[in-house]
């Protein structure tokens, strides 16, 4: 059994080289190809691809401080503040996501998206008076809208308890 498992491998030993030769050519030619991307990203796309990362290992401080690097460099990029604000919400800052949506609102003007947004946001705060008025905005433009719909009636079910 070894003699000939031994002459298996000294017959295709050629291939097998170069099978490993390729597979060594390969990762290294993707890594060189990641480190050049690298040297051509943006300041704005580092800090970006930097605070995702971070975020990926929930580690929120570090996130936050390349989040709050775009934000100066950027005030005015309503992308970046409704990025920040999906980033408290995660991490559970209500008060400064409900602060970072109003900052887009500024920016960009309320469409129904963010209407829903808010409304949700202030749901889960408890500030059902506000909510509502964002719930009747979206619900005058279109009446069978699916997600306030559901929130309003867990608005009700809130209001009830209270």
């Amino acid at each position: 059994m070894t003699k000939t498992l031994n002459a298996a491998v000294n017959l295709q030993i050629d291939s097998l080289h170069q099978d490993i030769t390729l597979q060594h050519e390969g990762i290294n030619n993707n890594r060189q190809k990641k480190v050049d991307r690298s040297f051509k990203e943006t300041e704005t796309e580092k800090f970006r691809r930097l605070s995702r990362e971070f975020d990926d290992i929930c580690d929120k401080e570090n996130a936050e401080k390349y989040l709050q690097n775009l934000i100066v460099d950027h005030p005015e990029d309503a992308e970046l503040w409704t990025e920040y604000a999906h980033f408290a919400l995660r991490y559970g800052m209500f008060i400064k996501a409900e602060h970072f949506f109003k900052k887009v609102i500024e920016i960009n003007g309320i469409d129904t998206k963010m209407k829903v947004k808010m409304g949700a946001l202030l749901l889960s705060r408890g500030n059902y008076r506000e909510a509502k008025i964002y719930f009747d905005q979206v619900l005058d433009e279109d009446w069978k809208h699916l997600h306030v719909n559901l929130l309003y009636g867990i608005l009700y079910k809130k209001i009830g308890e209270d």
